[in-house]
């Protein structure tokens, strides 16, 4: 059960977590920020206004308003790195021209467009594919797309009768129009295990 709790700073109260009780203080980081404000410092080489917390002045930080202005004064010159790398047009075109090349079937690691997910589903290549996720497609949902002639809407669900995920059989799939008529029917043939019987293929 939350325990409740009275924000030191603003007196709200708030809920938390029991093993949190004795730690939590604050209602907000809003809240816990204001018990220490940042100061206002200027950057020793390039005079720019920042702020800092207290208690990184405390420990001698906070000189430098960025890691370039620190190069400067620790290496003796600015350290580019801390800007980024910044191509040409022309740069950019050829590293993505080079990119395009090892994509896809181009790619050494390329397994004929289809792999098994860490679910046990069977994934396929479909870039083109409406509700792709990462160029991907659950090759069930194209096996039950083909039969219904008709991409499946992202609320339907392809259920696999016999419960290997891997098992793409088009008499081994069922669609549930919505997300929860799947949730119901497992919950009830948990109790009902008879129930999974009697559930036939809607695609055949």
């Amino acid at each position: 059960m939350p325990v409740e709790k009275i924000c030191l700073i603003c007196k709200k109260s708030f809920k938390v977590i029991p093993f949190r009780k004795n730690r939590a203080k604050y209602c907000s980081m809003k809240c816990y920020a204001s018990i220490s404000p940042k100061v206002k410092r200027t950057c020793l080489v390039c005079e720019k206004i920042f702020y800092a917390k207290p208690s990184i002045i405390k420990k001698g930080h906070a000189r430098y308003c960025s890691r370039y202005c620190a190069s400067i004064i620790r290496i003796g010159k600015p350290n580019l790195a801390w800007l980024g790398k910044h191509h040409t047009e022309k740069a950019k075109k050829k590293i993505s021209k080079n990119n395009a090349r090892l994509s896809g079937k181009n790619n050494h690691r390329w397994q004929g467009g289809q792999h098994k997910n860490t679910n046990g589903y069977i994934m396929v290549y479909k870039p083109t594919h409406p509700f792709a996720k990462q160029n991907y497609v659950r090759r069930s949902r194209i096996v039950a797309e083909k039969a219904l002639g008709r991409y499946l809407e992202p609320n339907e669900i392809v259920h696999h009768i016999n419960k290997t995920r891997d098992d793409d059989r088009i008499e081994n799939l069922f669609i549930f129009e919505t997300r929860t008529e799947h949730s119901v029917f497992h919950s009830l043939s948990k109790t009902n295990p008879f129930l999974k019987t009697f559930l036939k293929s809607n695609l055949v």
